[in-house]
């Protein structure tokens, strides 16, 4: 069975997810910046992390306080990001 494909707005939230991540693939954001960053409400943002995380896209690397720091498992992950 083939994964379907990321909706637009996951995409935007891994793009923004990407943009801020380090050389390591850590990325320190709430789901409100990203939401903000990628347009959209903070529902849909959390939604998005949800299905990343599902998809093992990015996992939870510290979940200490706010924010949580994600980690990016694929930087390759271009291929799934095509509408």
């Amino acid at each position: 069975m083939r994964d379907k494909k990321l909706t637009p707005a996951t995409r935007l939230v891994l793009l923004e997810m990407r943009a801020r991540a380090d050389a390591d693939g850590l990325c320190r954001v709430s789901a409100r910046e990203l939401g903000e960053a990628a347009g959209v409400v903070t529902m849909t943002a959390q939604r998005a992390i949800m299905t990343l995380k599902c998809r093992r896209l990015i996992e939870v690397a510290s979940s200490g306080r706010k924010p949580i720091t994600y980690r990016l498992t694929q930087q390759r992950n271009v291929a799934m990001m095509r509408p």
